[in-house]
């Protein structure tokens, strides 16, 4: 057997895509452009209406003191964050908008499908034949198979300058031929080869190109067997064994890396085919709309021991981001299969391909409370729409329709634990006069939604449940009676009121009033009638999912079962 394994370097360099893009679609989508006369209320003091809202400003006011005393660990995180990503071009760094971070679970779950896959393939695969001459005997190897596969082990180590080492050790294989021996006369029988311990080192660079490609390069691959027990029936000369464990021993490894540099090449080309600008579909109530994710590398990425960071520039829209903008990574976040950073920016950018939303309606007038609010005939301890309009008379009773509609892209800031989500609509009420539907009023208004952790983990355990096709799958979170766990109103503002008929002198603050007093009320029917689900994946499925607000970021962590179908688009011989 050879005394030196059998190294091949792969000169030809190619793009290597390893990013998993999973964005839970009923995550909220937001805008940065809203053109308004309001005065936005996400980045300063809210319009307090009532005492309630004086105790949530209070509390609030409490929310930023622990962001402020939690400073020193984001900017700790932030100068990391600088220093490792110091070499790259900092006009880079301003387009980081998205990031996905991939863990050793991630890789090793890949790892073991592949795997399973290959072990399939490769039993009962039929080698190349080769002859060679020994002890002055032609020997010839007739069609040899493989069977009883047992694959090595996979590991990997992470080296400086983002080299990789793909390490496999140890399995074991049978390989079964027939021979024939030439020399004056001609000798055949049966060749039985069980080759074990085998060790496989492919180590390779992971960088990008200047169009924001992931390459692979400086590739080197490494094999040898180091056991080979060979068995020839009827059996030849102990140094001709000898020739055949070394001759065996060189073309299998010689075998193994060209096929690790095909199967390289191959998996680069189909998951880079796979993820190319990919698009997300999103379901807003029974309307189908999509996402398109701009999967360009926007920065150097980085490999190590714990995690794969592949930094993207997320939206397709995106020019250039804030500088001051960084998102918001840990080094704990390490223990799912894939984490995906978001940015603020881009997910006010990704609201803005939702054109769909700008047709979203909420039917307000279905409700039994609501149509309370738009009674004629008001009770003497609750307000409502007939304290507004003078000659009620006109209209039928309980005719009353209130439709809201969101007027334009939502605006979100996302801090620690929590998000604050500016949603500008516009309303009209109607009545019925002799049939006739009547506009009687329409108003526009500002209403600012507090989304905090608890109530976004319970909105996407509720998704996953609903998706998933085992019932071995585990939750990572699970929900809690608490009044974070729902969508809360902490401000109204209302504006640009305009009535059609006649109405009270003090008709804005009445109308005011009205609706605050229903913020509630307001609430659930947002969480119902605004909710976005995504639509099923044939690709994966989600194990699990859990979601945090942290400073300007979205962290969502996942796991997932991916189709057995994908793997096989990965095959080492299809």
């Amino acid at each position: 057997m050879s005394s030196q394994p059998y190294i091949r370097v792969i000169s030809s360099p190619s793009a290597f895509y390893f990013i998993l893009l999973i964005l839970p679609s009923y995550a909220v989508g937001l805008s940065l452009e809203y053109v308004s006369d309001f005065t936005l209320t996400t980045r300063k003091n809210y319009e307090i209406i009532n005492r309630e809202e004086l105790s949530q400003e209070e509390e609030g006011r409490q929310q930023d003191t622990e962001i402020s005393q939690s400073k020193s660990v984001t900017e700790l995180f932030t100068k990391l964050s600088q220093e490792n990503n110091a070499k790259f071009d900092s006009n880079l760094k301003k387009n980081v908008g998205m990031m996905v971070r991939i863990t050793p679970r991630m890789i090793n779950y890949w790892a073991t499908e592949l795997k399973q896959i290959f072990q399939k393939e490769l039993e009962n695969k039929e080698l190349p034949e080769f002859s060679r001459t020994l002890m002055k005997l032609n020997v010839s190897i007739l069609t040899p198979r493989i069977h009883n596969i047992r694959l090595p082990r996979f590991s990997y180590k992470v080296q400086c300058n983002n080299t990789m080492e793909i390490i496999l050790h140890g399995g074991s294989a049978q390989l079964l031929s027939s021979y024939r021996a030439v020399y004056r006369t001609i000798r055949e029988g049966h060749l039985e080869a069980n080759m074990s311990n085998f060790i496989i080192n492919l180590k390779l660079k992971i960088s990008t190109t200047f169009a924001g490609k992931l390459l692979l390069e400086d590739i080197v691959c490494g094999a040898e067997v180091r056991s080979i027990d060979i068995k020839l029936t009827p059996k030849l000369h102990e140094l001709v064994d000898q020739g055949l464990r070394v001759e065996l021993d060189e073309t299998v490894s010689v075998a193994i890396c060209e096929a690790l540099e095909a199967f390289t090449n191959k998996f680069e080309q189909r998951l880079n085919k796979l993820i190319r600008s990919p698009v997300v579909e999103i379901k807003i109530n029974d309307t189908v709309t999509h996402l398109l994710i701009d999967t360009t590398i926007s920065n150097g990425i980085l490999l190590t021991e714990d995690y794969f960071d592949f930094p993207l520039l997320g939206s397709p829209t995106v020019k250039k981001l804030k500088s001051d903008e960084h998102l918001m990574k840990s080094p704990n976040d390490k223990v799912e299969m894939v984490y995906l950073y978001v940015s603020e920016s881009v997910l006010n950018m990704f609201l803005k391909q939702l054109a769909t939303f700008g047709d979203t309606a909420l039917q307000l007038y279905a409700d039994p409370e609501f149509q309370k609010m738009l009674s004629l005939k008001c009770s003497e301890d609750e307000e409502c729409m007939g304290d507004l309009l003078q000659d009620t008379e006109l209209y039928v009773p309980d005719s009353g329709r209130m439709i809201i509609k969101i007027r334009s892209p939502l605006v979100a800031s996302v801090r620690n634990g929590f998000a604050l989500i500016d949603l500008h609509l516009t309303s009209f009420v109607t009545y019925k006069q002799e049939d006739v539907d009547v506009k009687v009023l329409e108003f526009e208004w500002l209403a600012t939604i507090h989304v905090s952790n608890e109530y976004l983990n319970e909105h996407l355990a509720e998704r996953v449940q609903n998706h998933l096709f085992s019932s071995t799958i585990y939750y990572k979170y699970q929900s809690a009676e608490n009044t974070n766990a729902s969508l809360q109103v902490v401000n109204l503002v209302v504006s640009n009121i305009t009535p059609y008929v006649e109405v009270i002198p003090n008709y804005g603050e009445h109308l005011l009033r009205l609706i605050s007093s229903r913020k509630k009320l307001l609430e659930k029917l947002l969480a119902e009638q605004c909710s976005l689900a995504r639509t099923t994946n044939t690709l994966y499925k989600m194990v699990y999912c859990t979601a945090t607000f942290r400073n300007g970021t979205l962290v969502i962590a996942t796991g997932l079962q991916w189709n057995a179908e994908l793997f096989y688009q990965f095959s080492l011989f299809s």
